[in-house]
């Protein structure tokens, strides 16, 4: 068996019901939160969302919504810039780039969550927008030559349909250019407690025709999302449409993932969902909320809004595990469970099952893709459940530091890898 996988083993196109590409791992940055709120009397120092990251000319830029928390003029839209797109976030001067309309016009209460592209040399951005009123909450548009001045679109360009699905709100959209059609997934709502995802297009941007089979299905009754999803963050890799979204059951958010050949059929991985709050007593253990998700060499990196207090959020930032996860056929016969304890000292246990007898592997890397040890290789086992222990040791029996780990079961042509966490 090769001793070493790559850091980021991503699993490409993905065809037809029975093979789908997911996101399911992902390991929190040790440093998070990464951007902070600002200082106390600016106008966003109380609650930051990370809404759209580009990076160009060697430097990483975020849009993102800050709110101060009391005033009427409440959310505004800001710009920062870093060099990693981690660390060292610094604020434009120019801050908010997008403010609040004047008195009387639609969004003279609040813009956020803004959608930016570059395209064709001309910055184009989609917001939320509303007038405090609490029944007009739309989608507006706006366009810039250096993404730091913006002239808005006169009227919103996505509206509320009365009487149906999204009749209070539609806002809080994705916008991708697919070819020469402009594709928006957006959150529509009867009341706020109530959002779900619709799919609109448009030729030109600014004109969009809702699908007629909105909203999209994405939820499951009693699940983590049965109360409302929102948020939805789409990035179009090959041929598959990938969407991270918001969902709550009523308590906490927390963030999803589902696959799509067409952007319309949506298919919600087993897995979700793909991050939860913090432990007690960290910066995000209230929620986790609106995924920005970009594709780096060959992995996606996504920023997150956490809470640690009601009412007040900062950016964190997570990576992908090393390895991407096959979803097939097999994982309705063979399938790992997570490792117990999870975070352990000084030692796990990783349970399997097997539906029929098959050849096994079980392995654990480091973050850097090492071979640690191989707990079963290449053994025949029986059907039925099965657990291998690992003390936090390599194969020579020295002590591995603190740290998270990925174990990788192989099984008959199915492999599936899973992170965990060694606190010493």
């Amino acid at each position: 068996m090769n001793d070493r996988i790559p850091f980021f083993l991503v699993v490409a196109c993905m065809l037809y019901a029975t093979v789908a590409l997911s996101q399911t791992d992902w390991v929190k940055h040790p440093d998070n939160p990464v951007f902070q709120r600002g200082e106390p009397g600016s106008w966003d120092d109380s609650r930051l969302g990370p809404d759209q990251v580009i990076e160009e000319y060697g430097m990483y830029r975020m849009w993102y919504t800050g709110w101060d928390g009391i005033s009427n003029r409440n959310f505004q839209i800001g710009l920062a810039t870093s060099s990693n797109g981690i660390d060292g976030w610094t604020r434009h001067q120019a801050n908010p780039v997008l403010p609040v309309g004047d008195e009387g016009e639609w969004d003279s209460w609040l813009v956020g969550n803004p959608v930016v592209m570059k395209d064709e040399g001309i910055y184009k951005m989609w917001y939320s927008g509303g007038d405090g009123t609490g029944g007009h909450r739309c989608t507006g548009y706006a366009t810039s030559v250096d993404g730091v001045n913006w002239t808005k679109h006169d009227e919103p360009i996505l509206e509320q349909t009365p009487d149906s699905w999204d009749s209070w709100a539609a806002h809080w959209c994705s916008v991708i250019k697919d070819g020469t059609t402009y594709k928006m997934w957006y959150s529509g709502a009867t009341d706020f407690y109530s959002h779900r995802i619709g799919y609109a297009t448009s030729d030109d941007g600014i004109s969009w025709t809702k699908h007629g089979d909105n909203p999209l299905e994405l939820q499951h009754d009693g699940s983590w999302d049965d109360a409302q999803v929102w948020f939805p963050f789409v990035v179009k890799d090959g041929d598959t449409y990938h969407m991270w979204y918001s969902g709550s059951d009523g308590s906490v958010g927390r963030i999803g993932y589902a696959w799509s050949e067409d952007g319309i059929s949506w298919h919600p991985v087993d897995e979700n969902p793909v991050l939860v709050p913090g432990d007690p007593g960290s910066w995000d253990d209230l929620g986790v909320n609106e995924a920005c998700v970009m594709k780096r060499d060959d992995s996606f990196v996504m920023w997150y809004q956490g809470y640690g207090d009601p009412g007040i959020a900062d950016v964190g930032y997570a990576t992908e595990a090393p390895t991407g996860v096959l979803v097939d056929a097999l994982r309705r016969g063979i399938g790992s469970h997570r490792n117990v304890p999870n975070p352990f000292n000084p030692q796990t246990t990783i349970q399997y099952d097997l539906s029929r007898q098959a050849t096994v592997t079980l392995s654990i890397f480091d973050l850097a893709g090492h071979l640690v040890r191989t707990l079963v290789e290449g053994e025949e086992k029986p059907a039925g459940s099965h657990a291998a222990t690992w003390t936090g040791r390599n194969s020579y029996g020295q002590s591995m530091p603190s740290g998270t780990y990925v174990y990788r079961l192989e099984a008959e042509g199915y492999s599936e890898s899973k992170s965990m966490s060694l606190i010493r």
